[in-house]
């Protein structure tokens, strides 16, 4: 399994000309506006599920839209368990190993993991560009919600 882990990085000094400004205007509004609309949508689907859940209902419409409930089940596994019942290589191909990049990072500041083991054993996977807006001195990260 690959981890990916994010850094954020600023520039050292920010471009600011005149042309500049309507752009930067317009980006951060937009994000305030999707911010709002991401809150009101967030509250209105809480009111949704929660008038589906009193009415025992899986759908909702109003002629025009139709709202559907999907439920799915998140399964857990004991893995300790599955491990004892099943032959190793049937084990090995139903799990993964993978790092804990936070954990990974702890254990190479206390000195568990030697920075030439970890030169060998990191690499970039991909490098994600986020983009801020810094408003009355305080950064906020835009980054839509999945839902």
């Amino acid at each position: 399994m690959t981890t990916h882990t994010t850094h954020t990085q600023e520039s050292a000094s920010a471009w600011r000309e005149p042309e500049t400004d309507a752009l930067v205007t317009l980006y951060a509004q937009a994000c305030e506006e999707l911010e709002r609309a991401q809150e009101r949508r967030d509250t209105l689907r809480a009111s949704v599920l929660e008038f589906m859940k009193t009415r025992r209902a899986d759908a909702l419409t109003n002629g025009t839209h139709l709202v559907t409930l999907t439920r799915a089940d998140v399964r857990a596994f004991d893995v300790e368990t599955l491990r004892a019942l099943v032959p190793s290589d049937t084990f090995a191909s139903v799990t993964r190993v993978s790092v804990e990049p936070k954990a990974f990072d702890k254990a190479r500041k206390s000195g568990a993991i030697t920075d030439d083991t970890a030169r060998e054993v990191v690499s970039v996977a991909r490098t994600d560009e986020r983009v801020s807006v810094k408003a009355c001195d305080t950064a906020r990260e835009f980054t839509p919600s999945p839902f």
